[in-house]
């Protein structure tokens, strides 16, 4: 028999999907715009000392005021990264409050970050006093086109002032103010000196889940969580 030879030819295509830039570019007016109230405790068992463990297992000494200055921060950042439109005013509170800044929102983010990091604790623990301040620096140039948030955070119970119903008391008439305007208030509890979380409970109004029901305050026992617990609220 004859034998014939003969090329073959094979083409292989990739059908593989090409990725692309691709860019969406949203208008300001349909982004959020937040104005947020940090209320810090600054009282003197801030400055316990408590373990701070890094993400590679390295373990040091901080205070539980540093912790929360870390995760405050952390947290402004964050709103910060959603939108350009964002306001922060800060209080600080132990025996008395302190709204820093002359009551006025922050220019930058830079600005709030550089308080929230000089804050030093001392004295004792006047939740009356902070949500006074809280209720007045909210409503200082007050839009309710905004989303409006308030954290509280303390390490302990309330020692001065009103200590009973501190968030019920008129005035501030703080729990009547937030829940007529719409805002969201978060109480967050820090380490293990509070015993008692019904003020903090009060203080906190947010139906997380959507189910019609307040939850409870945060309560974050172990500092190295609150970063993360702050930040599930965005």
């Amino acid at each position: 028999a004859d034998a014939t030879s003969a090329t073959l030819r094979v083409t292989i295509e990739d059908d593989e999907p090409t990725a692309t830039n691709f860019a969406v570019d949203i208008s300001e007016s349909l982004l959020p715009a937040y104005s947020l109230v940090l209320v810090v405790d600054t009282s003197g068992s801030m400055t316990d000392q408590v373990q701070s463990i890094a993400d590679d297992g390295t373990v040091t000494l901080t205070t539980r005021m540093d912790m929360a200055k870390q995760a405050l921060i952390s947290l402004v950042s964050e709103y910060y990264s959603q939108t350009a439109d964002v306001t922060v005013k800060l209080i600080q509170f132990e025996s008395v409050a302190t709204t820093l800044n002359g009551g006025l929102a922050y220019a930058t983010k830079e600005d709030a970050i550089a308080d929230i990091n000089a804050l030093v604790a001392t004295g004792g623990t006047n939740y009356e006093d902070g949500l006074t301040q809280a209720k007045a620096a909210m409503q200082a140039g007050f839009d309710p086109s905004r989303q409006n948030i308030i954290y509280f955070l303390s390490d302990g119970n309330a020692t001065s002032g009103n200590t009973t119903s501190p968030a019920t008391a008129d005035p501030p008439g703080y729990l009547s103010y937030i829940t007529d305007n719409n805002i969201r208030s978060y109480g967050v509890g820090i380490g293990v000196g509070i015993s008692n979380v019904t003020n903090l409970n009060a203080i906190h109004n947010v139906d997380a889940d959507g189910d019609g029901v307040k939850e409870d305050a945060i309560i974050v026992p172990d500092l190295n969580k609150l970063d993360e617990e702050l930040l599930s609220t965005v």
